[in-house]
């Protein structure tokens, strides 16, 4: 799915700039903007005064920060997010006046953040003060509807809108924080597996991806039964061990499309006995198909 899949944000939009020209909407505690850049360019600086999210909608971006050891593609179908009062430097190089390079930015105060942190209670919340710098993600398909449905908010303005706008934002911050505290939790699995059952369990699952993996072995690993351990991936990682795992198999087999393995090499590598049963999955995780997801970097 597109997140923009019309043109009504042309209608009023001025060209001030042919790189980085900015459309702003804005709305209580947020701002969306719409980025499009008619010429390539190198090493644009770009600042976040809040946190700030952003979305690829089409093109390519590749972006520095000091924190990155090389400069990190952003393509459609891809979050990048900025920590609040960083600065990165942003590469446009396919952008030209025939095919802009375009981008979708959310800016969110950051005592809304807090007001839904104190509004969900996470059992261990998130201190967005440990937010990294920078991190990317690829979108799920829900990701994507998300982002769909927010920007046609703000373009559209029905007479609702600032109650549609608070409902999308939070389930936007929503799903940061609980991707944010499981890197959090995954980064100190991958430095000290024998910290916790978790630990153990998700160093398992991460070496074992192309192996068939029941549940008892996860049983036996993390030394629990098998309720307990439900329980505990439910309040840590807020998904169920089969959940995760399948989420895990489509992150490694999107990142070696990524890298240019054939799609029937990823699907096996991955895990998945059954190309047609994987093709379906990606697509649900992704929003489009192995195909289209390999065309979509082989076109950037």
């Amino acid at each position: 799915m597109h997140i923009l899949t019309d043109d009504s944000h042309f209608y009023n939009k001025k060209i001030k700039s042919l790189v980085d020209n900015c459309t702003v909407f804005n709305a209580d505690d947020v701002q969306l903007c719409i980025y499009d850049t008619y010429e390539a360019a190198k090493a644009v600086p770009f600042h976040a005064e809040q946190l700030m999210l952003c979305a690829m909608t089409q093109g390519e971006k590749v972006m520095h920060h000091h924190s990155l050891p090389t400069g990190q593609r952003f393509l459609p179908g891809q979050s990048f997010i900025i920590a609040q009062g960083e600065q990165v430097a942003i590469d446009f190089p396919t952008a030209s006046w025939q095919q802009p390079t375009s981008c979708l930015t959310i800016e969110i105060d950051s005592k809304k953040i807090q007001q839904v942190v104190d509004k969900i209670a996470f059992e261990q919340a998130p201190d967005l003060k440990q937010v990294s710098a920078t991190m990317q993600l690829d979108n799920s398909s829900a990701t994507q509807a998300l982002y769909h449905r927010l920007s046609q908010v703000f373009i559209e303005e029905p007479s609702d809108r600032s109650v549609l706008i608070d409902l999308g934002i939070t389930e936007l911050i929503v799903r940061l924080l609980r991707f944010n505290s499981s890197q959090m939790l995954l980064r100190h699995a991958k430095q000290d597996p024998t910290g916790s059952s978790l630990h153990a369990v998700v160093q398992f699952i991460e070496h074992n991806l192309m192996h068939p993996i029941e549940i008892e072995q996860l049983c036996k690993v993390a030394c629990m039964g098998r309720s307990r351990l439900y329980a505990m991936f439910k309040l840590y990682l807020h998904c169920t061990p089969q959940a995760y795992l399948l989420q895990q198999r489509l992150q490694f087999a999107a990142q070696k499309i990524k890298q240019g393995l054939s799609i029937t090499q990823a699907c096996f590598d991955s895990g998945f006995n059954d190309p047609s049963h994987f093709s379906r999955r990606f697509k649900a995780m992704f929003g489009q198909s192995p195909k289209q997801f390999q065309q979509a970097f082989k076109q950037a």
